[in-house]
């Protein structure tokens, strides 16, 4: 008997890619929306495809929403997808063949093929990229971090899947840079609130040798040289989003009025 599933989207303000989503996964035997407070006609278009949509607050990081979404999915298999990510049909078949006849595994990989400014990234670590993103409920969890993947629970076995995902990254650098901006304060209020702190011993390392090391990997020993001036700028804005980290640490040590906001009790 072919057991059925549930698609679970974290969503803010999707309007422009949302349908796309939407058709790619309109087979699922259900799809559950956590709308983080969208603006748009994010919600007004996930309407035509389901009606169980919940609405939270806007949060730093998509991980509680996450493990809400699990809570509220009907159905034993998950499949965690972005907005902005794309199931095409070979994908589409694994899944199926899964559910159709489950075997001992409990989760699967599913890498990602990334597009960055309307091109396949494949250097970079970019590509194949994979993370758990089918499992049984119960099987995995989402840690409490900023942009952290799903994590197998302890006894769980996992399987890869041969088809990727389609994500559609971004489609301009001001996009890109936007994100890499909220991204990077959420990151480094994490960090502060847990202890982390920039004094004279640490600062060499974290302003010049990890960023360069990072870049270094990245467009070198992940060959993102592959991937011409992509692949140049995402090295690159990579090492930049540490530096970024690191200051905004730096600032929120010396700017008593934002570090009390990561100073209170939880």
């Amino acid at each position: 008997m072919e057991q059925k599933l549930s698609v679970v989207l974290i969503v803010r303000n999707e309007e422009a890619i949302i349908r796309s989503c939407f058709e790619s996964v309109k087979w699922a035997n259900e799809i559950v929306i956590i709308d983080q407070s969208s603006t748009d006609r994010t919600g007004e278009i996930a309407r035509e495809y389901t009606d169980k949509i919940f609405v939270t607050p806007a949060q730093g990081t998509a991980n509680h929403n996450r493990m809400f979404g699990i809570s509220k999915a009907t159905f034993d298999w998950i499949l965690f997808l972005d907005a902005d990510e794309l199931v095409p049909p070979d994908l589409k078949e694994e899944i199926q063949t899964v559910l159709r006849a489950p075997k001992e595994h409990t989760s699967f990989y599913i890498g990602r093929k990334n597009f960055f400014l309307g091109k396949w990234i494949k250097g970079g670590a970019w590509y194949p990229a994979y993370s758990i993103k089918l499992f049984r409920k119960g099987s995995a969890y989402f840690p409490p971090k900023v942009h952290r993947d799903a994590q197998l629970k302890e006894g769980q076995k996992q399987g890869y899947f041969k088809a990727k995902t389609l994500h559609y990254t971004y489609n301009s650098l001001s996009q890109y840079l936007a994100k890499l901006d909220r991204f990077t304060t959420r990151s480094a209020g994490e960090a502060f609130k847990e202890g982390y702190r920039i004094t004279w011993f640490n600062f060499i390392f974290c302003f010049f040798i990890r960023p360069a090391f990072y870049f270094f990997r990245k467009y070198f020993i992940w060959c993102g040289f592959r991937d011409g001036f992509r692949g140049l700028f995402i090295a690159f804005s990579s090492s930049l989003a540490l530096l970024i980290h690191y200051s905004k640490i730096w600032e929120l040590q010396n700017n008593i009025q934002d570090r009390r906001q990561y100073t209170k009790p939880s």
